[in-house]
C-alpha cells in the first residue's frame, strides 16, 4: 500500500511493441493531501477523522492506521458512488454513531478517475455539542425568565387585586340589600377610573328604574311602524295559550302587501317606509280588543285574533275582508296617489295544529295560495287541504 506501479506498452507505427514505459509512484503525496485536508479541520473541530475508500472492495486506502487495508461497509458509500455527496448519522462497525460526510472523486474529461470515496467522520456527541449547549442555555434562560416574570406578575397582581377585592365585597353587600357607596380607590389609575365608573353606574341605576321599564317596552315594538314585534308576539302567545279552553280559538292571519316592491322601486325606500307606517296605522285602527297586530319584517304582518264561540272562521273572514277593503283605499304620500293591495293566509289554533310555529308556517303557505290565485284575497289553510 506504499506505492503505485504504472506501466504502458510503446508501439511503433506498425503496431509492434518496442518496449514498456513504467513508472514507480510514491504514496507520500496522498499522505500530504490527507494532512493538508485534516490540518485546517482539526483546528476548527475535534475528533475529525479522514478516510479514502477504494471503489470495488471498498477498502480503506488512507485513514487511521488501524483501518488501513480493511473493508468498510456503510450505506452512505453507495450514495456517494452514485455521484451524490451527502452526510448522515451512521453507525460504524465499532458500534458508535458518527456524523459522516461522503464525497465521490471525479475524473477529468474522458478519464473516469480512480473511483475513490472520500469520507470524513466526527463523533455524534462532539458534532452536536454546540447544539446541545445552546439548547440547555435556552432551557435555563427560559426557566430563569419564567421565574422572574412570575414574581413580577405576583407582585403586580397583589397591587391590582387588593382594591378589586374591596370593590367585590362592597358589591356583594349591595346585592344583599345594604345601602352603601362604592369606595373611591386611589393608586392605580385604571382602578380609580373603575371605582368612579361603578359609583356613577350605581347612582344611575338607582335613579333610572323607570327608564329601564321604558326601554324594555321599546324592545317589544317595531321602530318603524310602532307595531308590536316578534318578541311581543312570543309574550302574547305565552299568555294566550295559558288561557286556552275547548271553545277558545286563535286565528293567525298572515298578511303581505301586493305592489309594495313596485312602490319601493319607483318612488324610493323612503316613500316605502312612509307607506308601511300608514299601513300600520290602518291595521291598528281595525285592531280588536282581544288580539295583536305584529310587523314581522319588510311588508309582512301577522294578526292573531282571539275568538270565543262557535263561529271563529266567519269572524276571521269578516276581519280579513275589512283589512283588504281598508288597504285598497289609496294612500297619499308626498302628494303622490299610491294604490296597493294585500294577500292574506289564515290558519287556526288548535284546529290546524297545537304548535304556534307550525300555525304561522301554515298561514304563510295559505298566503302564497292567495297570491297564486290572483292576490288581494283571503285563503284558509284548511281550504288548501280540501283542494289537495
Amino acid at each position: 500500500m506504499q506505492f503505485v506501479d504504472i506501466s504502458f506498452p510503446l508501439k511503433d507505427s506498425k503496431g509492434h511493441i518496442q518496449g514498456v514505459l513504467a513508472a514507480h509512484l510514491s504514496w507520500e503525496w496522498a499522505k500530504e493531501v490527507e494532512e493538508s485536508v485534516l490540518a485546517p479541520l482539526k483546528r476548527e473541530e475535534k475528533d475529525i477523522e479522514f478516510f479514502i475508500v477504494s471503489k470495488k472492495e471498498r477498502t480503506v486506502l488512507l485513514g487511521p492506521k488501524e483501518w488501513i487495508g480493511k473493508p468498510l461497509a456503510l450505506p452512505g458509500i453507495e450514495e456517494a458512488q452514485r455521484n451524490k455527496s451527502s452526510w448522515s448519522i451512521e453507525e460504524w462497525p465499532d458500534g458508535k454513531e458518527y456524523v459522516t460526510g461522503f464525497a465521490y472523486s471525479q475524473g477529468h474529461q474522458d478519464y473516469p478517475g480512480l473511483g475513490w470515496t472520500v469520507i470524513i467522520r466526527q463523533v455524534k456527541s462532539t458534532a452536536f455539542a454546540s447544539v446541545f449547549d445552546l439548547m440547555w442555555f435556552n432551557v435555563w434562560t427560559g426557566l430563569a425568565v419564567t421565574v422572574l416574570f412570575a414574581l413580577i406578575g405576583w407582585f403586580v397582581s397583589r397591587l391590582i387585586s387588593a382594591p378589586l377585592v374591596r370593590l367585590t365585597r362592597v358589591a356583594n353587600r349591595l346585592r344583599a340589600g345594604e345601602e352603601l357607596e362604592i369606595p373611591a380607590i386611589k393608586g392605580i389609575k385604571e382602578i380609580e377610573v373603575l371605582s368612579r365608573s361603578l359609583r356613577d353606574m350605581l347612582t344611575s341605576l338607582m335613579n333610572k328604574n323607570s327608564e329601564l321599564v321604558v326601554m324594555q317596552n321599546l324592545a317589544h315594538f317595531d321602530q318603524l311602524t310602532s307595531l308590536p314585534n316578534r318578541t311581543a308576539l312570543e309574550v302574547y302567545l305565552e299568555e294566550s295559550l295559558e288561557t286556552e279552553s275547548e271553545n277558545h280559538t286563535l286565528t293567525f292571519l298572515y298578511l303581505d302587501l301586493d305592489g309594495f316592491k313596485r312602490v319601493n322601486d319607483t318612488l324610493g325606500h323612503q316613500t316605502g317606509d312612509v307607506l308601511l307606517q300608514k299601513v300600520a296605522q290602518r291595521l291598528s285602527a281595525l285592531g280588536q280588543e282581544k288580539g295583536i297586530t305584529v310587523r314581522l319584517g319588510g311588508d309582512e304582518f301577522l294578526i292573531v285574533l282571539q275568538s270565543v264561540g262557535s263561529h271563529p272562521r266567519e269572524e276571521a273572514m269578516a276581519y280579513a275582508e275589512a283589512i283588504i277593503q281598508s288597504l285598497n283605499k289609496p294612500f297619499i304620500i308626498e302628494y303622490e296617489r299610491i294604490r296597493i293591495g294585500c294577500s292574506i293566509g289564515g290558519a287556526e289554533y288548535p284546529t290546524n295544529s297545537d304548535n304556534p310555529s307550525e300555525i304561522i308556517r301554515m298561514a304563510d303557505e295559505a298566503l302564497y295560495e292567495s297570491k297564486r290565485a290572483g292576490k288581494n284575497r283571503m285563503t284558509f289553510y284548511s281550504e288548501l287541504k280540501q283542494d289537495r
